[in-house]
């Protein structure tokens, strides 16, 4: 939402919401930020949006809706391993991953706990 003109955003018009080039902006105070503002829309649906200046945050709207997440960017490659080994061990990995660019480890785990991993695609693609 676009607090200042009350205009409804990305989290009340789709279903989905795709992040691309996740890996890219995952340093630790960008995660921070996300992961606190997301905590709830992603575990519970309920998304807080405030009006006002970060000093001054006067009024707040709540949103109660349920909005799939598709994140995408670069991971290191996946090597020896069989889809059933990646997919019993996904959220560990992907721990590991966001551990190597140094995010806190309370982030990391609140970050995976509101995930449901369906699916991480280890080769290359184009998306038009």
């Amino acid at each position: 939402m676009d607090a200042r003109s009350g205009t409804l955003g990305a989290i009340f018009h789709n279903d989905y919401v795709v992040i691309d080039a996740f890996d890219k902006n995952l340093d630790k105070d960008k995660f921070d930020e996300f992961i606190s503002y997301a905590e709830s829309g992603l575990s519970q649906g309920i998304w807080h949006i405030e009006k006002g200046s970060a000093s001054t945050k006067s009024e707040r709207d709540t949103i109660k809706r349920d909005v799939g997440f598709i994140f995408l960017g670069n991971v290191d490659k996946i090597n020896n391993e069989t889809l059933t080994d990646i997919v019993k061990t996904s959220k560990d990995w992907l721990s590991g991953e966001l551990n190597k660019k140094g995010l806190s480890s309370g982030s990391i785990k609140a970050f995976l706990d509101r995930l449901a991993i369906v699916s991480i695609v280890d080769e290359e693609f184009d998306i038009i």
